[in-house]
């Protein structure tokens, strides 16, 4: 499977890449017993879909709580993906890969400083479950990509200002 070239399109990512990116969404709006969530975890996951769910609010409360910056995403219905949210799958792809000094690097960027334990541990074990279903996680594209995106992100200044052509503004914090 070829390497994530830093889409900004939901549509362009795997089943388990969208997954990641829709559930943290919901899950750092507050809505952690959101039914459908639970469901696609349950059926993503299995047999271990709850503690995998589980795993993944963790993930998502440490991941607010250790943080030292904060964290760009994007509204739950939004198409376009942030460069955080991108970053989060690099997160999972290397848990899934086993890559464990590529998952601290990509876990200190997130967190802003050197992350600690639960963090691996809950993405471990989400990657894990999702391996075993066959669900992949790409690592993002690490070079410059070769021909401009579909949708490239634009930003200003100030990071409130994020926004997307033909796509509402993005502007949830973790």
């Amino acid at each position: 499977m070829p390497a994530l070239q830093c889409a900004a399109d939901l549509r362009d990512l795997t089943f388990a890449e969208h997954l990641v990116v829709w559930a943290v969404r919901v899950t750092a709006s507050g809505r952690r017993d959101c039914p459908i969530v639970k469901a696609a975890f349950a059926d993503a996951c299995q047999p271990v879909g709850a503690e995998a769910l589980n795993a993944f609010v963790v993930f998502v409360c440490e991941l607010a709580r250790q943080g030292r910056r904060r964290i760009l995403l994007a509204p739950a219905g939004c198409f376009s993906v942030t460069p955080d949210e991108m970053s989060i799958i690099a997160v999972f792809a290397a848990a899934q890969e086993r890559a464990h000094d590529r998952l601290d690097a990509h876990m200190t960027w997130l967190v802003g400083a050197s992350p600690q334990p639960p963090l691996a541990a809950a993405a471990g074990l989400v990657a894990e479950a999702l391996g075993y279903n066959d669900h992949v996680l790409r690592p993002p594209f690490a070079a410059a990509p070769s021909e401009p995106l579909r949708r490239s992100a634009q930003f200003s200044s100030a990071p409130r200002n994020w926004q997307t052509p033909a796509q509402p503004a993005c502007d949830t914090w973790l």
